[in-house]
């Protein structure tokens, strides 16, 4: 699984990928234009999420790989404005909570940024004790 946080200001993402039992190193997190796109989940589906979003989200062409909810991948857009996310359909679920974490690390993030601790150090704090998260950080402000 993955990491990313978000604190109204900062987003922050893991880089570790699990693939059976061996961890490597893959970004989730990439700045295009004025928003910044993450992903928690499979690797694969949240690359193919990402680039189902930027040729335009048609809700006609969701990607069918992300029905399976033990593949599916949590597509997060964040912009200045808002933090939307995309699950099992292409209805974009929006999000008002400034503070807002995805993945098996989340608990822990919410809980760091809860006592002050911005996305980035949420992130850090998460890979610290979650096994399924680590391997260096992203992170974007988000302007």
């Amino acid at each position: 699984m993955s990491i990313l946080a978000y604190d109204g200001k900062l987003i922050a993402a893991d880089r570790q990928g699990t693939i059976n039992d061996t961890r490597g190193t893959m970004k989730k997190l990439v700045k295009v234009g004025n928003v910044v796109i993450g992903w928690v989940g499979t690797q694969t589906n949240g690359l193919i999420m990402m680039r189902w979003f930027l040729d335009g989200a048609d809700p006609a062409k969701f990607p069918e790989t992300n029905d399976d909810p033990g593949t599916c991948s949590r597509l997060i857009v964040v912009s200045k404005k808002e933090l939307i996310l995309f699950e099992a359909s292409p209805e974009p679920m929006k999000f008002l909570d400034k503070k807002q974490a995805f993945g098996s690390g989340m608990d822990l993030a919410l809980g760091a940024m809860a006592m002050g601790a911005n996305a980035k150090q949420a992130v850090q704090i998460a890979c610290k004790y979650d096994i399924h998260c680590g391997m260096g950080i992203d992170w974007f402000e988000v302007r």
